[in-house]
């Protein structure tokens, strides 16, 4: 606010903050009118961002869950570094589905056959709500594997190509709600002004048959004011969690401490897992990774510090893939922790209480 009045010190008429949100909102219906679609008539997440100074090394690209929504950005500082918006290499088809992921990684790894476990949750499981079990419930956000890799998905996959501008002041960009991107590298200060643009409910219908990418989601009936990108996913994070369900589901589906091959089957699965997450890592080692994982995770976030460390380095990391195999705290969610810990005590309460009962020395 200071600095749109001192913006308009030298005007003779103010800029204010609804101007520019009245600029943005028709930027949207502009957008709309050319890709023939329907209409924008709200904002959300109206917000000014300030960067002071530099240098910034940028964000790891990510997606926002925002569809149907458009994204905004006004720029407003000069010689202002723009969103770097990223382009996938398909390699065949987009992930958008547990299918699409198998078949991707089966491609991906082709000397490598992927798990049958791995292999059976992602055919079988990839519609289950995931409220439905308690160690999945962590998750339910999610609604379903499917549909959140619907939104999610293509982060696994390569980029082709990356755009990015230096762009003046007025310049606007306008996304739709699930392309990946990233604040950019830049070594000076930086401003702009960003919202996310909301359809009407009559068109929004309309907006999602007129994207390409947004032609895939289904339709909702109500308004989406609350897709306003605060649950994003970079390719780390999106498989830490990704891990951290399939660990639960392999573990409670799945587990038999009698079987010897089914223990051998879980290993197998988790192995894999933790290797796609390691060549994930290794393609993008960024410590931004540890402010955004929530502090309760203490099991990962040791184990990922140490894991960027050992990359830092060139040390092997061996070591840590058998600790996140064997661990019962690093890939789990904190709920899942939680109840073991509780049988666990319940377990050693009781063998403490068979071990305290003197013997019968009539018998």
């Amino acid at each position: 606010m200071q600095l749109l009045e001192l913006y308009n010190r030298n005007r003779r008429d103010n800029l204010t903050t609804e101007d520019i949100e009245s600029y943005m909102l028709g930027m949207c219906s502009r957008r709309a009118r050319e890709r023939n679609t329907g209409d924008y008539d709200q904002l959300g997440n109206c917000m000014i961002i300030i960067q002071f100074g530099g240098p910034t090394v940028g964000q790891v690209r990510h997606i926002d869950n925002m569809v149907p929504n458009l994204q905004i950005c006004l720029y407003m500082s000069r010689r202002c570094p723009s969103t770097v918006v990223y382009e996938i290499d398909d390699g065949g088809s987009p992930v958008i589905d547990g299918a699409s992921l198998l078949e991707y990684w089966q491609c991906l790894k082709s000397n490598k056959i992927v798990p049958d476990l791995v292999r059976t949750i992602l055919q079988d499981h990839g519609d289950t709500n995931l409220s439905n079990k308690w160690y999945t419930r962590y998750f339910a956000f999610w609604d379903t594997i499917n549909s959140h890799l619907l939104c999610f998905g293509k982060l696994y996959q390569p980029v082709a190509r990356a755009l990015g501008l230096t762009v003046e002041p007025g310049t606007t960009l306008l996304a739709g709600g699930n392309e990946i991107h990233g604040g950019p590298p830049t070594t000076e200060s930086r401003m702009f002004a960003f919202a996310i643009g909301i359809p009407d409910q009559h068109s929004r219908g309309e907006e999602i048959a007129g994207d390409d990418d947004d032609s895939l989601l289904p339709e909702n009936d109500g308004r989406d004011e609350e897709n306003d990108g605060e649950v994003q996913y970079s390719p780390v994070l999106l498989h830490i969690d990704f891990c951290c369900l399939l660990f639960s589901m392999l573990d409670f589906e799945f587990g038999s401490n009698a079987n010897l091959d089914l223990n051998l089957a879980r290993r197998e699965a988790k192995y894999f897992l933790v290797n796609v997450l390691i060549d994930l890592i290794r393609d993008y080692p960024m410590r931004q990774y540890l402010i955004q994982i929530h502090e309760e995770r203490t099991g990962v976030l040791t184990w990922l510090e140490c894991v960027l460390k050992q990359l830092e380095d060139g040390s092997s990391i061996s070591a840590l893939v058998e600790e996140a195999l064997e661990s019962d705290d690093i890939l789990y969610t904190p709920d899942v922790i939680k109840r073991r810990c509780k049988k666990k005590k319940v377990h050693l309460k009781a063998v403490e209480r068979v071990a305290m009962v003197p013997p019968n020395l009539s018998s």
